[in-house]
């Protein structure tokens, strides 16, 4: 019997500010708090993100983080939506340090998401020959220190690396800066704030500040 094509059922209208996921805060500041996020503050990331750093369909980009973190949105949506190939390890032993870098290599990942100590672990282990394939690595959640990139670049001779910052409640980040041939001693700058956003800086009674306040 040949099979009946599936007539595709209405999709609903949405706007802007309709619920797009939730997630929960780690609770670093005392109890966790649901974030609701919408759409329109997905759709600005991800599109500011494939288009500022050319992310195409010749693209492979790793997807190595928990469902429960909402960096994962990054990982999945920012492939889906360019085109490109989302590459999910197939066993967590490819997870794990002295296993991840070999991975990253067979699958030839161009794009990567991570926070610094796991990279830092990462370097840890015996590698084999330089990466050539990695051309984006994005770094959140942890302070990005020149030592780790000055690291990170003797492995990955090709990859340019990208600082990024932002609480949940922003959505995944709202501040990105590229860091140059010879970074800056110590910590890394979380930079700038995407076009069509705004990085205020405020005082403990919620007011802005001054210039060098």
């Amino acid at each position: 019997v040949e099979p009946q094509a599936s007539t595709p059922g209405p999709l609903p209208d949405l706007t802007g500010d309709d619920p797009a996921y939730l997630f929960f805060t780690s609770g670093t500041t005392g109890v966790p708090k649901g974030v609701l996020g919408n759409h329109r503050g997905l759709a600005h990331f991800l599109s500011w993100q494939r288009e500022t750093f050319g992310v195409e369909p010749s693209d492979r980009c790793a997807q190595l983080t928990g469902l429960s973190f909402d960096v994962v949105l990054r990982d999945i949506f920012t492939p889906l939506t360019s085109g490109a190939t989302l590459c999910l390890p197939e066993e967590l032993a490819v997870l794990e340090p002295a296993r991840l870098l070999a991975w990253l290599q067979e699958e030839r990942i161009t794009l990567l998401h991570t926070v610094p100590s796991l990279a830092h672990s990462w370097l840890m282990q015996p590698s084999g020959p330089a990466n050539e394939s990695l051309r984006w690595a994005f770094f959140a959640g942890e302070p990005l220190t020149d030592r780790l990139i000055q690291g990170w670049r003797e492995h990955f001779v090709r990859c340019e690396i990208v600082n990024l910052y932002g609480p949940t409640e922003t959505t995944l980040a709202k501040f990105w800066y590229q860091t140059p041939a010879q970074p800056l001693p110590g910590v890394q700058p979380v930079g700038w704030p995407p076009p069509q956003t705004q990085a205020l800086v405020l005082d403990g009674q919620k007011r802005l500040c001054g210039i060098g306040e």
